[in-house]
């Protein structure tokens, strides 16, 4: 019955925003006491360091978790957004982003290198675009050895957002499965972060409005995103 599967995928969607909702409180006084413990990281053996880092990326994990519980609740009201009348420009927000993104992951603080012919104005809400590369960016980050290459290459109506890392690659049999709910690849799920939420919200919002996103990727070496966006009309 359709309107039984819309109203449990209502309640489920509450669910899932009560749940974010509650423990947020909880997620942001850990994230406190852990920063006074780092900084008296002189204080600590390397044994104790060793449990810090472990319980640091422990809690990066759950904050992530809760993060993509709550985008996955909002997805019906960030889109479709209204397109206001208020201008940004990609450069500005990406490198906001990329920021957001490399200081959350302890290991390299300078993980993210942007590079952009020109400026461009995008005609897609920036709430929608913001959670679409934050996710993109963060996927990519996480699973990269080196640094990971974001760039705009920009053309009359739209820009192609690309966002390369140098990671770990899909395996071919599984590139079908990698936008749907809580899919992880076979080979990322030795790593303790990722939900398996990211993309999929990501792909999402970029279908309802008005977005593509598509990737190439090459197990062991490396996987490129590519985002296309439309653009503001002078």
């Amino acid at each position: 019955d359709v309107s039984a599967r819309v109203l449990e995928e209502k309640n489920t969607k509450e669910f899932f925003s009560i749940l974010a909702h509650q423990v947020k409180s909880p997620i942001a006084a850990e994230e406190m006491l852990l920063n006074v413990l780092m900084k008296q990281d002189g204080h600590f053996t390397q044994e104790h360091r060793n449990i810090l880092q472990q319980i640091q990326e422990a809690h990066a994990h759950l904050a992530e978790l809760v993060r993509d519980l709550t985008a996955l609740a909002r997805i019906d009201t960030l889109h479709p957004a209204p397109l206001t009348n208020k201008l940004y420009a990609l450069r500005p927000l990406l490198d906001e982003i990329s920021k957001e993104v490399a200081s959350a992951f302890v290991r390299n603080k300078e993980l993210i290198g942007i590079s952009s012919e020109r400026v461009v104005t995008p005609a897609v809400a920036q709430t929608v675009l913001r959670e679409i590369m934050q996710n993109i960016i963060a996927n990519a980050a996480r699973y990269s050895e080196g640094i990971v290459r974001v760039s705009v290459i920009s053309k009359e109506h739209e820009a192609v957002i690309v966002c390369q890392d140098k990671g770990i690659g899909i395996p071919k049999s599984e590139q079908a499965h990698i936008f749907q709910p809580f899919f992880r690849a076979s080979n990322a799920k030795e790593y303790k972060i990722g939900t398996g939420l990211g993309l999929y919200v990501a792909k999402k919002l970029a279908d309802d409005s008005g977005c593509k996103i598509w990737f190439s990727s090459y197990p062991g070496k490396k996987t490129t995103f590519f985002v296309s966006i439309p653009l503001r009309q002078r």
